[in-house]
C-alpha cells in the first residue's frame, strides 16, 4: 500500500514515520510487510534503520524462513551499518540452534567478501549453542560439532576481522575438552 511506497520516499523524515505507521496498522506475521520492511535494512539515515529493525522484531513471526533468508541476504551489503542492522534483526528473530538460519549463515562463509564472512561468523556465534561433545563423549558416542569444524578452517581466513570473528566464536562454541580446537 501507500505507507509502503513512501519507504522510498526522498525524505528520511517520511520513511521514517512510514516505518512507524507501518508497525502500528500492520498484522504480526505478514510476511509481505515483512519483506518490504526487510529492504529497508538498506537506508542511509540510521534513525529509519533502527525504526525497521524494531518493526521487524516486532512484526515477523518467530524463526520465519523467509524473514531469515531475506535478511541473512542483507549481510552482503558492502555498508557495515546494513550489516549491523542485519545482524541486529537476525539475531532478534531468531532463536538460537535454528538449523535454516545457521545454514544460510555456513553459505556466507564461502564468499569471497570478508565482510560477509565476518558478519556470518558473528551471527554464528551468537545463533549456536555451546558444543555439548563432552556429555556425548562421556556416554561413549563420537559426535563433531559441525561449527567447530568450520570455525577451526576459518581461523586461516586470509582476513583479520574474519580471524578474530572466527575466534571469538571457537571461544564460546568449543568445549574446553575438544581436542581438534587445542
Amino acid at each position: 500500500g501507500g505507507m509502503l511506497l513512501a519507504l522510498r520516499n526522498s525524505s528520511a523524515h517520511v520513511r521514517k514515520m512510514a516505518v512507524d505507521v507501518i508497525l502500528k496498522v500492520a498484522h504480526p506475521g505478514d510476511e509481505q510487510v515483512v519483506a518490504a520492511l526487510a529492504d529497508s535494512l538498506t537506508d542511509e539515515n540510521s534513525d529509519v534503520r533502527r525504526a525497521v529493525v524494531d518493526s521487524i522484531k516486532a512484526l515477523s513471526a518467530p524463526n520465519s524462513a523467509s524473514t531469515i533468508k531475506k535478511i541473512t541476504l542483507q549481510l552482503l551489503s558492502g555498508e557495515w551499518y546494513v550489516r549491523e542492522a542485519a545482524q541486529d534483526t537476525l539475531i532478534a528473530v531468531t532463536e538460537k540452534g535454528n538449523t535454516l538460519a545457521l545454514a544460510c549463515l555456513q553459505e556466507l562463509l564461502t564468499r569471497t567478501e570478508w565482510y560477509a564472512r565476518e558478519a556470518a561468523t558473528v551471527c554464528i556465534r551468537l545463533l549456536s549453542h555451546a558444543c555439548k561433545c563432552q556429555i556425548l563423549d562421556e556416554l561413549g558416542v563420537t559426535r563433531q560439532c559441525q561449527i567447530v569444524e568450520v570455525m577451526i578452517d576459518l581461523t586461516q581466513d586470509p582476513y583479520w576481522k574474519v580471524r578474530l570473528a572466527c575466534l571469538n566464536t571457537l571461544q564460546f562454541v568449543a568445549n574446553r575438552r575438544d581436542k581438534r580446537v587445542a
